[in-house]
């Protein structure tokens, strides 16, 4: 079976009730990404994919 998972680490010294996510997880609100979508497209009765398309955003 297949399925999703999505892990989060934290820190909680000792003593604390308080965990501190940003100690090993960080913080990334400022950080930009780059994202490069390829679009390929396979002909009937081929084995091989071909490159039809590129775009590169960036948020």
């Amino acid at each position: 079976k297949q399925g999703y998972y999505n892990y989060l680490y934290a820190f909680l010294p000792n003593g604390s009730t308080k965990a501190d996510l940003s100690r090993l997880e960080g913080t990334h609100y400022q950080t930009r990404n780059r994202y490069t979508i390829l679009v390929y497209y396979r002909e009937q009765g081929t084995r091989f994919d071909r490159l039809i398309g590129t775009e590169v955003i960036n948020q």
